[in-house]
């Protein structure tokens, strides 16, 4: 969409060429923000409305996990992990997701009884990612949202549904508006889509309970930004990181402790939002990474990719090719000349996971 656009402009097109087109995108973000307020005006004067599930499921509750930002913000780690927790605390959880880039209509679910039997594009990435760590929580990919938790508040018995990319979504009335924040770029240039990265201004930060600076260990000024959300929200701010603890082979699945790459080198690529994170978190599990290749997010791979990488992996004499959990669902199946691993990840609170604790009490009643 615009980011996959703007990321398209910005690696074919020359210096001069994007002096011209940036009064084209600034006019574009004036739109954009034209067309972001007429939605919030539309719901605060309730021509759109804001539906509220207790009305018939009174002891349902929703968490929103959203960002501010396009992409690369840690959303789906976060949701995986937190689904995880709340699941382990013993309440039935759901996730309603709209499933990104899906080649499909209507609803759809994920759950132990079909999620092997869907591909990947049916559904989504993020959405088949979800569904292939986490077990016993249902997944519905819908894009409303309202009618999605209607339905798995009925049919599956849900008592905490997880709303996935929910920060911009006002059509349910949620208990718990959680943000995450990329510590390494929290909001690019200030501007938003498609001049920026941002989805909306900064200062609506101020809606969130609860913020979350995701890859603290990958930046230098965390006190700077800190600083900057605490003077626009009185949200308390936890701290997280990155587990990497293994690779995964892409086609068999057999994982692979990281320490066994350690002397060895790889070309490294991936079609995500924030490419820069992966290649930091390769480098601080000291994989040597000899080239790099990056495609926009969400990218739909094809056989002459994948070829055409391993080609250039053999040029560079590396010793296998590295990519992200994420790109390994959307990879083509291919016989490789070189092994091709994915680096597996897990959510680290590093501060304040005494502060998630309080609110998932006060929230679900733990």
């Amino acid at each position: 969409m615009l980011e996959n656009l703007k990321f398209q402009l910005f690696q074919k097109t020359d210096l001069k060429k994007l002096l011209i087109l940036k009064p084209i995108l600034i006019l574009l973000s004036w739109l954009y923000f034209l067309l972001y307020s007429l939605g919030n005006f539309l719901y605060s004067v309730g021509i759109l409305k804001t539906r509220d599930l207790k009305k018939d499921f009174p002891n349902a509750k929703v968490i929103s996990i959203g960002n501010i930002t396009v992409g690369g913000t840690g959303k789906t780690p976060w949701t995986i992990f937190l689904a995880d927790k709340i699941s382990k605390s013993g309440k039935k959880v759901a996730i309603l997701t709209r499933g990104y880039g899906r080649k499909s209509s209507g609803q759809l679910i994920l759950d132990e009884k079909n999620k092997t039997q869907k591909n990947w594009w049916e559904v989504g990435d993020e959405p088949f990612l979800m569904a292939s760590k986490l077990n016993g929580i249902p997944i519905v990919v819908n894009s409303d949202r309202a009618e999605a938790g209607r339905w798995v508040l009925q049919n599956r018995q849900a008592q905490v549904l997880i709303l996935d990319d929910g920060f911009q979504n006002k059509s349910l009335k949620k208990d718990l508006e959680i943000v995450i924040i990329d510590a390494t770029n929290p909001f690019g240039n200030f501007k938003l889509l498609p001049a920026g990265i941002l989805r909306e201004p900064t200062k609506n930060l101020k809606r969130a309970d609860l913020l979350i600076l995701n890859k603290v260990d990958q930046d230098a000024s965390k006190q700077k930004l800190l600083n900057y959300l605490t003077s626009i929200s009185k949200a308390p701010i936890i701290k997280s990181q990155y587990g990497k603890n293994h690779f995964v082979n892409v086609y068999s699945e057999e994982i692979m402790p990281i320490e066994q790459l350690n002397e060895k080198s790889g070309l490294a690529f991936c079609g995500i939002a924030n490419p820069y994170s992966f290649i930091s978190s390769l480098n601080q599990s000291q994989i040597q990474i000899a080239a790099t290749k990056f495609f926009p997010d969400h990218y739909v791979y094809k056989e002459k990719d994948m070829l055409n990488l391993v080609e250039e992996g053999l040029n560079q004499k590396v010793d296998f090719l590295v990519t992200t959990e994420k790109d390994k669902v959307r990879l083509p199946k291919i016989d490789s000349n070189l092994p091709i691993y994915a680096l597996g990840i897990q959510v680290e609170i590093t501060i304040g996971e005494e502060v998630l604790e309080q609110k998932l009490k006060q929230v679900l009643g733990l």
